[in-house]
């Protein structure tokens, strides 16, 4: 639970901890941009990602999609599998 987490009783691996808070986080971003009748799309990166060029020009191809369908784009690290150890390392 989120009480849980809070006061955890064992060492918590990051990792897993952020793939649990991605729903939440994206929950907040939902509510928030929904009091302004705008919708949100998430789109889960990681640095690795950024050195693929197919990758970049899909990432390109898929805002462009979603901004011509007049949705905001929230870019965020994908912690979850992000091979760095440590946020912004």
């Amino acid at each position: 639970s989120f009480a849980d987490l809070q006061k955890p009783q064992v060492e918590l691996d990051g990792k897993a901890c952020a793939a649990v808070g991605q729903s939440s986080l994206m929950a907040t971003y939902d509510d928030l941009f929904s009091q302004l009748d705008v919708t949100s799309a998430q789109l889960l990166v990681t640095d690795n990602d950024f050195r693929d060029k197919d990758f970049r020009k899909q990432l390109s191809e898929t805002v462009k999609s979603l901004l011509a369908l007049k949705v905001i784009p929230i870019f965020n690290e994908n912690d979850a599998v992000s091979t760095r150890k440590a946020p912004y390392e």
